[in-house]
């Protein structure tokens, strides 16, 4: 068995790594889906 504690940081690692992942340069799993030939979409 593990600990709360244990849990807990297990838990904000499964978390928080993949939400890192996407903040930082981007999603490449959906950028990989979306055809180059798509115009750029600039921010409003």
């Amino acid at each position: 068995m593990i600990s709360e504690v244990q849990f807990q940081k297990g838990l904000e690692i499964i978390i928080t790594n993949p939400i890192r992942k996407d903040v930082g340069n981007g999603n490449h799993s959906l950028l990989a889906c979306i055809p180059a030939l798509v115009p750029e979409v600039k921010p409003s």
